[in-house]
């Protein structure tokens, strides 16, 4: 399933341009289309996985 950065942002509990920015910077692993940015379930997972173990 593809959530927006929107709901990424719900999940992890930042804010919308905290998401963006980390796509920006190629930590998180999102997909572009149309306008907007789409970001995988089990990519946001593994993001959070990294995360905890550091």
């Amino acid at each position: 399933m593809l959530m927006t950065t929107f709901e990424v942002a719900e999940k992890l509990k930042v804010d919308i341009e905290t998401v963006r920015r980390l796509i920006q910077r190629k930590k998180l692993k999102a997909y572009k289309i149309g306008n907007s940015w789409r970001v995988a379930e089990d990519d946001l997972d593994s993001f959070i996985k990294e995360r905890s173990n550091q």
